[in-house]
Formats: C-alpha cells, sequence, structure tokens
C-alpha cells in the first residue's frame, strides 16, 4: 500500500502504476482516500517506481523513488511534484 501525499494544486491522483526494477508496469488501485495498492507481491528487494495521473490532467513519474532495500512501514519522499 502506498500513501501519496502534498499534490497540492494538481487536484487528487486519478490513476497509479508502479514499476519493480524487475517488472514492468503494475497498475494500482485506490484503497480508499490517498491509499493506493497493487496485486502484486513480488516486489520485495526490488527499486520502485510510479507513475501518476492527476485529476487535472499531469502525467508525472517518479524513477527509482524507493530503494531496493526498502521495508513495509518506511517512509520515502521525492523532491519532483507536478507544476500546478
Amino acid at each position: 500500500m502506498v500513501l501519496i501525499t502534498n499534490v497540492a494544486g494538481s487536484g487528487s491522483i486519478q490513476s497509479m502504476e508502479m514499476k519493480g526494477s524487475n517488472t514492468d508496469w503494475i497498475p494500482m488501485y485506490r484503497n480508499w482516500g490517498a491509499n493506493w495498492h497493487c496485486l502484486s507481491g513480488g516486489l520485495v528487494g526490488q527499486g520502485l517506481s510510479f507513475a501518476l495521473v492527476s485529476t487535472g490532467g499531469q502525467n508525472l513519474v517518479f524513477n527509482g523513488v524507493v530503494p531496493e532495500w526498502w521495508q513495509f512501514g518506511q517512509t520515502f519522499t521525492t523532491y519532483q511534484n507536478f507544476d500546478y
């Protein structure tokens, strides 16, 4: 499960995908609120990237934002953000 925060003026997240360092893009599904999950259990030990589409129409890819040594419950931050 992934929680996306601080989307600001771009609206909210319309759709989201994630990619492990050894996988293709996997669709994610809104669980509740700003929490998203995917139905793949084989991502442990892989670096993770995320592709988001905002309700404002922006597409943004966060490449390698989560390192391969991640563990459940950790928080990761990127300074990449939507333009508006």
